[in-house]
């Protein structure tokens, strides 16, 4: 039964996938350059953004009934829509997590910071470029604060995934500095995002999903004044990947449970 799951799975959300993006793409492409045709690159940098977060929503919604998803906000923030901006630190288990930035609202205007390859991807990698993603492998750290910059002054929130690469399973790789020291360099709260039950969606170095829910959880912001007077990047990446990596436990145990649940009811 779990085989024919898994082979529903993953034919349905990817003919769902590839028919989605072949309609959606072209028709958001068109939607937004129209809108936007007569109000300058900054509305349609902000609207191609938009887009992409409903594309993201879109996407992460075919394969439900096998895959689905649960989102806790415990920023204490009613409406992340309109506040801002802020530097959203998640860890990084699967080439899923750049999709399941959308459990954010629309008009969370934000730009996520990614490595080399997805710009590399036919039509995707366009949509990054147009809506002003970083490649924090293409610049030097001097260019990159200055871009984040003028993004946060222009309240655009900022994603990162400090781990760099993804890590395949349950465990974290080790963060990187840049987003701490950018943090400790302004006044933009940092918010983590904790992300469980994606590992095998897919799994590292396949295309094969398996069934599952993914967790979503926001954590409460933080300010530089909550690491006290002698914090430095290595201090407050050490603090943040401690939290985070707590939560995840949390997480994990609540999926495990839910696990241990279902082979139960499927054994009576």
């Amino acid at each position: 039964m779990r085989a024919l799951k898994i082979l529903y799975l993953n034919l349905s959300f990817y003919a769902a996938f590839l028919a989605v993006s072949g309609l959606v793409i072209p028709a958001m492409t068109a939607g937004v350059i129209l809108i936007s045709a007569l109000r300058g690159k900054r509305v349609l940098m902000r609207n191609f953004r938009n887009a992409i977060i409903v594309y993201g929503k879109v996407v992460t919604r075919l394969g439900y009934p096998l895959v689905t998803f649960e989102f806790q906000n415990r920023t204490g923030i009613d409406d992340l829509a309109k506040g801002g901006p802020y530097l959203f630190i998640c860890n990084h288990r699967s080439s899923s997590d750049p999709f399941l930035v959308s459990v954010l609202p629309v008009n969370c205007e934000l730009v996520q910071v990614v490595n080399q390859w997805p710009f590399r991807l036919p039509v995707l990698g366009f949509f990054a470029t147009l809506a002003g993603y970083l490649n924090v492998n293409a610049m030097p750290f001097e260019r990159f604060r200055d871009d984040c910059m003028k993004l946060l002054a222009e309240r655009v929130s900022i994603v990162f995934f400090p781990e760099g690469t993804r890590s395949g399973g349950t465990h974290m790789n080790q963060f990187h500095s840049s987003a701490f020291k950018l943090f400790l360099e302004g006044s933009t709260p940092i918010i983590p995002m904790c992300i469980s039950g994606n590992e095998d969606m897919p799994h590292k170095g396949t295309l094969k999903l398996l069934p599952g829910r993914v967790r979503i959880r926001l954590l409460p912001p933080l300010m530089p004044a909550d690491f006290g007077p002698e914090a430095n990047a290595y201090k407050v990446k050490t603090a943040v990947r401690a939290m985070i990596e707590r939560e995840l436990g949390d997480l994990d145990a609540m999926g495990r449970d839910g696990a241990h649940a279902e082979l139960h009811e499927a054994a009576r």
